[in-house]
């Protein structure tokens, strides 16, 4: 791994992901992706209105239930619709998301090779995992605001990583600050959900500031140019719907829907530590790709039934295993690295500021997902991808800490990469559904 040149590999991972993205977008039929025929909705709406829609609460699933989302990734997919046929534009406003997917990559690689300067193993191995998890592909193929939200939060990620270098080197100037104001406010024009990544960017500049005591004005530069992007669209909600977010007003129209306790008790059966196994069940299979997903998951796995899953799952059960060891090798590792750093520290304060600020990043990203799920049932990992950045550090830290950097980590990387392309493979050629 460490003989191959930066630019090459990452180029090699973006172009990767570019093909097994692209192969996704074209052979999965518009509208098998969660709520694509929506999104699509609003941007078709832009085009022909030139003006932003007005949500009005009529119900889940009724038209325009997309419409109190932020305008950033509608206004770019609407260009689209101004200029190709309807279902050109549907493939163009994917295509839009597979950009957003390989910014997400480039973020990555950057973000670590600023805070592991001396690692070059690091940064190749989380962003190789990054181009052929099936969750980062699933998004990148799908019409709708999660990629380019996923793109912005990992831009508020790598921006932190960049001011504690730039700090480190004392080399910082106001513009770091106000780079990481410029992707807070672009992400909240993406999604709401990137409100807990921008907080984290917030929090990371002032935290900065502090520890280095010679920019006090950085969290303020951060906060004020971020407002100055994504003020004037939170200023237009809270006159229309009564808060910012417009979380309210979602909640109004999403009122008739079934509840956590309603969907356990009258769609499933399930209580408890059967609703919550039920529920980590699909979330696993989303996080990972398998079916495609969570309608399809959830037919082929059937975890709230007692006849357990269809007969057809069982070609793909025994593949389920390598992600599942994977990921309890990621833990594992990942705490034997933690204890090696707390006893043998190598990183330097800054940068464990910036990781410090990562993972609380990750958590808010968890908790959003967490308390949405206290009222809706929603097992689909996609929520979870603000937070990818993070996630294939984790997963690269506790891979190389339990294998190594010798023979033993590239066949776990090859082998494991195998699986991964495999299970997008079978989405392209045979389940055909989206995250």
């Amino acid at each position: 791994m460490q003989n191959v040149p930066n630019n090459k590999f990452l180029f090699a991972c973006v172009l990767l992901y570019g093909v097994l993205t692209s192969a996704l977008i074209f052979a999965v039929p518009i509208g098998a992706a969660p709520d694509e025929g929506a999104h699509l909705e609003y941007a078709q709406y832009l085009a022909q209105k030139k003006s932003f829609p007005v949500f009005q609460p009529q119900g889940a699933n009724s038209p325009g239930y997309e419409f109190h989302q932020p305008p950033l990734y509608y206004s770019i997919a609407a260009l689209g619709y101004g200029v190709l046929p309807p279902q050109s534009a549907a493939y163009a406003a994917r295509i839009i998301s597979l950009i957003c997917g390989v910014f997400t990559l480039v973020f990555l690689w950057h973000s670590i090779r600023l805070l592991f300067p001396e690692d070059k193993v690091l940064a190749q191995l989380a962003t190789g995992f990054g181009a052929l998890w099936p969750l980062h592909i699933g998004v990148g193929a799908s019409a709708g605001n999660d990629a380019i939200a996923g793109a912005m939060c990992a831009g508020v990620l790598w921006a932190i990583a960049r001011l504690a270098r730039r700090l480190e080197l004392s080399e910082y100037s106001w513009r770091d600050a106000a780079i990481v104001g410029v992707v807070c406010g672009l992400g909240m024009l993406s999604k709401s959900t990137a409100l807990v990544i921008a907080v984290a960017g917030i929090g990371a500049s002032w935290h900065l500031a502090r520890r280095s005591q010679t920019i006090p004005s950085a969290p303020l530069i951060v906060a004020g140019v971020m407002f100055l992007i994504c003020g004037p669209w939170l200023a237009r909600n809270t006159m229309l719907y009564g808060d910012p977010l417009a979380a309210r007003i979602f909640d109004e129209a999403f009122a008739s829907s079934p509840s956590r306790k309603e969907f356990v008790q009258s769609a499933t059966g399930a209580t408890g530590f059967a609703y919550l196994r039920a529920w980590l069940t699909i979330a696993f299979a989303t996080c990972w790709g398998f079916f495609g997903g969570p309608n399809t998951a959830i037919a082929m796995l059937n975890p709230f039934g007692s006849r357990g899953p269809r007969f057809e799952a069982f070609s793909v059960l025994p593949l389920m295993v390598f992600p599942f060891a994977a990921t309890i090798a990621a833990i594992f590792g990942m705490a034997k690295w933690k204890l090696r750093e707390w006893k043998n520290p190598v990183l330097t304060i800054l940068p464990k500021i910036a990781l410090i600020w990562w993972s609380l990043g990750m958590l808010g990203v968890a908790l959003v997902l967490w308390r949405f799920n206290l009222t809706y049932f929603q097992a689909q990992a996609r929520y979870l991808h603000p937070a990818l950045l993070p996630m294939c550090l984790i997963f690269a830290l506790g891979w190389r800490t339990i294998f190594g950097e010798g023979r033993a980590l590239k066949l776990f990387s090859f082998g494991f990469g195998g699986v991964l392309l495999l299970i997008t493979l079978w989405n392209v050629f045979g389940w055909k559904t989206l995250v």
